[in-house]
């Protein structure tokens, strides 16, 4: 794997790494979100059941028209709120059944009791059959209203325990987040440091050992990235050098012989021909001195001559050698 794909590795686990932690952490705080909403929903139907149940009082107190207006618009308000609650949870929706069911028999409850009431002409006070009847219907509605009440109260508590539950997951969720980025540094440092930096220092440590003349030295790194092509180069360079050097030194070795040949021959020149020639010009200058008034001019010319060639011979002997 090369150098640059395993950066880009890195690089993409790093991203992915962020991005599920995002993910998970606007998860979280869209779960905050709607959970907030749910209890303002719920609080909202508490408000308006507190105010269905005072309205209830009134009409109980004064039965007069106006009471009864409100109490139909507080209702339809309750009922529209109820409608778009927006709860999902099977705890939520059993509370929300529950409380439409008695929301429709208070319903029916008051209508029973304005029947009653505008079943009695408003000056003629009611007898007590239907005082009874009325207080009956009035303890079934406000009991309905109550129950409703605590149903409101519990969707607030079971939103409130849903927030309280989104943010401990988003406190899980930053903490694993955190703990999972420290993961990916030190597996990073880790790949990192044997995939790249001991390679590298390998390397340095290796032309630290040729330099210092060190040629049988081994890097031996093996990968099929830039690094390990850099090693079976380097390699490939020292076993080069090695074998040079190795034909260097047969070539030492065959001038070191080639030059005692050359010692050799520098001898035999200097001790056998330097005699023969020493011999040509002493005889020669004993002719001279001993039968040169013997000898015409011709042969002591001849003689000279033989002495002059045996001495240069000589020189160029000399410098032969």
């Amino acid at each position: 794997m090369k150098i640059g794909t395993k950066e880009r590795l890195v690089t993409g686990m790093g991203l992915a790494a962020i991005g599920i932690i995002a993910a998970m952490l606007w998860w979280t705080y869209s779960e905050v979100e709607d959970a907030n909403r749910q209890r303002r929903v719920a609080s909202e139907i508490g408000r308006g059941l507190t105010e269905l149940r005072l309205v209830t009082f009134e009409y109980h107190l004064y039965h007069n028209e106006r009471a009864r207006v409100q109490w139909d618009a507080v209702s339809d308000r309750v009922d529209r709120l109820i409608a778009n609650a927006g709860f999902r949870e099977p705890a939520q929706t059993e509370i929300l059944a529950g409380l439409r069911e008695k929301k429709a028999a208070g319903q029916h409850l008051f209508a029973e009791l304005t029947r009653a009431h505008g079943a009695n002409p408003a000056d003629v006070p009611l007898d007590d059959v239907s005082r009874r009847f009325e207080a009956q219907l009035l303890g079934q509605l406000l009991t309905y209203q109550q129950e409703n009440f605590t149903d409101a109260f519990r969707l607030t508590n079971l939103a409130t325990e849903r927030i309280i539950e989104a943010e401990r997951r988003g406190m899980i969720v930053i903490l694993a987040g955190l703990v999972l980025i420290a993961s990916i540094i030190v597996g990073m440092s880790w790949f990192l440091r044997r995939a790249v930096l001991a390679p590298i220092a390998g390397l340095h440590q290796a032309t630290r050992q040729v330099a210092a003349g060190n040629w049988d030295y081994v890097l031996g790194i093996r990968g099929d990235d830039e690094i390990g092509e850099l090693s079976k180069n380097f390699d490939a360079m020292t076993k080069s050098l090695r074998q040079s050097f190795a034909q260097i030194e047969r070539s030492n070795q065959e001038l070191a012989a080639l030059n005692e040949e050359l010692r050799a021959f520098s001898y035999s020149v200097s001790h056998d021909l330097r005699g023969p020639l020493r011999s040509m010009d002493g005889f020669s200058l004993a002719l001279l001195e001993d039968y040169g008034d013997k000898l015409d001019e011709e042969g002591k010319d001849a003689l000279e001559r033989i002495r002059a060639a045996s001495q240069r011979m000589g020189y160029l002997i000399d410098d032969l050698l």
